[in-house]
């Protein structure tokens, strides 16, 4: 099973390749998204740290929520595709919303410079094309 975390890869490819979107509940639910490439930054970061206290626990996210109804919205413009998702009923157990906070990490790690979800997706999608 793939999780929220696979969902703009999965959303990218599959409109690229003109399958049709299905979302399980109205799309109204929250994620906090974030590019892998800030993830892989982010864990060096704190590899480096020095700590006086022992290991800390990090949130590494944006800290911006962002429903799945606007992430296919960006994605579909970029990509301008006028198609819309499926909708399906909701997971049982889903959460409706996800947004972390990163305000330790920024605090601690001092590097923490994200790149926007716009961006990220525009990245995916030059990758994917490639």
């Amino acid at each position: 099973r793939k999780g929220e975390g696979g969902v703009v890869m999965i959303f990218i490819k599959n409109l690229i390749e003109d399958v049709q979107i299905s979302v399980n509940g109205d799309g109204t639910q929250t994620r906090d998204f974030i590019y892998v490439e800030d993830v892989a930054d982010i864990n060096i970061s704190a590899i480096d740290q020095e700590t006086h206290n022992g290991f800390h626990v990090y949130n590494i996210s944006s800290g911006v929520e962002t429903s799945i109804n606007q992430l296919y919205d960006m994605i579909s413009k970029k990509l301008e595709i006028n198609t819309k998702p499926i909708f399906f009923p909701a997971t049982m157990g889903e959460i409706s919303r996800s947004c972390l906070d990163n305000s330790l990490a920024k605090k601690e790690l001092n590097t923490i410079s994200l790149f926007s979800l716009k961006d990220g997706i525009d990245k995916t999608i030059r990758y994917l094309k490639s």
